[in-house]
């Protein structure tokens, strides 16, 4: 069975829990980045791949005497070498949530929510192969940063509430006085909105039952950009009917080749912009706030979308960081 050869490339940042020998801060060319090279069979789970890395570059962690903690089981993200890592680690890079990953099975369906413990290389290498792991499979980031919460998540019966406050909203502005032109723009809106959560009511529970949630389904689309509509139904296991749906309900819009790209018309882009607004302001239970309702409202009404009201700055750079690389 031949085996990978895999180069691991550690960040750094100012962190209290783990310890380097070194210092690979994030705008830190790759080729001066410290490196641990291995030989990696294709069962060998990215965890074992990145806890041989950690022995190989002397990264320890700071602990109470007799605590026996181990440094894999602290890290929380990763991230895979993409070319212009070459002038530093990027502003806009995504990064992998170890405990939560998107796979590929053999069949060519997407599997989410699946632990670096228990994911082997050889179907890393697979999901690359898809287009849905954002890097080079045999050049992982060991990223020496301690975890992070995630916050509340949104659930399937949320993101149908979202749907559906968004569809009260487009009707509403399409029934107010205005230019012809903007109220087909708005039932061309309330068209898509309506077949998406047609779509993610009937099979929502499907790909639950494969790891799915809107969060990781969501991230899942948006690195795909750009799809066509075939490969997106081989991942969700639908129709091409379906997956055009979902496409558009996550703010896609088609173009002359074929392919489907992410915000390609303004349509799209309300529309992507509006489920944010849902992953942001709508409940883990499915309750949407009122915040929620009145912005999607003004948007709807206005065509622009209101600014937040509070001031983005104020997390730290790590985490301002994740959510950029989540959210792009």
């Amino acid at each position: 069975m031949a085996t990978h050869r895999v180069t691991v490339a550690p960040i750094t940042f100012e962190d209290v829990f783990f310890r380097a020998p070194f210092e690979a801060p994030l705008e830190l060319p790759y080729q001066e980045r410290p490196k641990a090279d291995l030989e990696v069979a294709p069962d060998e789970t990215l965890k074992s791949t990145l806890e041989r890395a950690i022995e190989d570059l002397g990264v320890t962690v700071t602990q109470p005497a007799g605590a026996g903690f181990s440094p894999v089981d602290n890290l929380a993200v990763a991230a895979f070498y993409d070319p212009a890592d070459e002038h530093g680690f990027g502003e806009r890079r995504r990064f992998e949530h170890l405990g939560d990953l998107t796979t590929v099975d053999e069949t060519g369906r997407a599997l989410w929510n699946r632990s670096f413990e228990s994911v082997p290389y050889e179907v890393l290498v697979r999901t690359a192969k898809a287009g849905l792991l954002g890097g080079d499979p045999l050049r992982p980031y060991l990223i020496l940063n301690s975890p992070e919460g995630n916050g509340v998540l949104l659930s399937w019966e949320g993101l149908v509430t979202a749907y559906l406050v968004l569809r009260g909203a487009l009707a509403m502005a399409s029934d107010l006085e205005g230019a012809l032109q903007f109220k087909a723009r708005l039932q061309e809106r309330l068209r898509r909105v309506e077949r998406a959560a047609e779509a993610v009511e009937q099979h929502g529970d499907g790909w639950a039952s494969r790891g799915a949630r809107p969060d990781n389904f969501k991230e899942m689309i948006d690195r795909g950009d750009p799809w066509s509509s075939q490969d997106l139904a081989e991942r969700l296991d639908t129709s091409v009917v379906t997956a055009e749906a979902i496409l558009e309900g996550f703010g896609f819009a088609s173009e002359p080749s074929g392919l489907w790209r992410l915000r390609g018309d303004e349509d799209a882009l309300f529309v992507n912009d509006a489920l944010d607004e849902a992953y942001i302001w709508v409940g883990g239970q499915g309750q949407p706030s009122p915040e929620y309702k009145e912005r999607i409202e003004t948007y709807a009404k206005t065509g622009e979308r209101p600014p937040f009201p509070w001031d983005e700055t104020v997390s730290g750079p790590f985490y301002k960081r994740v959510l950029r690389a989540i959210r792009r």
